[in-house]
């Protein structure tokens, strides 16, 4: 479920960013959502093929895992975040910055 939530946003977000691209924030904005969704995304896939493989693979001796599903939601919606956060705050040039005190690294800007 989480899985396809996050597919949707970024479904919503690609087709919206169209209307944001003339501003230059809204590009900004639109591209940080699309990275941030694509990571999610990625997470949640990572996160299926452990449930798939705990599901299939390792029917015997098998523990109830409490919480999984808030537990992974904790990784795929936060991790992200975090990866996000630490290559966002690398020292550029002034031309990279998305947002005051916000830079973007080595990644060329529009």
């Amino acid at each position: 479920m989480n899985l396809c939530v996050s597919l949707t946003i970024l479904l919503i977000v690609l087709y919206a960013a169209d209307q944001f691209a003339d501003s230059r924030i809204g590009c900004r904005v639109a591209n940080i959502m699309r990275y941030y969704l694509v990571l999610v995304s990625l997470f949640w896939n990572g996160i299926e093929a452990h449930n798939m493989y705990r599901m299939l693979v390792k029917v015997f001796n098998t523990g109830a895992q409490s919480h999984f599903v808030l537990k992974a939601a904790v990784v795929a919606w936060g991790r992200p975040t975090a990866i996000y956060a630490s290559t966002s705050t690398e020292q550029g040039d002034a031309s990279s910055s998305i947002l005051p005190g916000i830079s973007i690294g080595k990644f060329p800007t529009i």
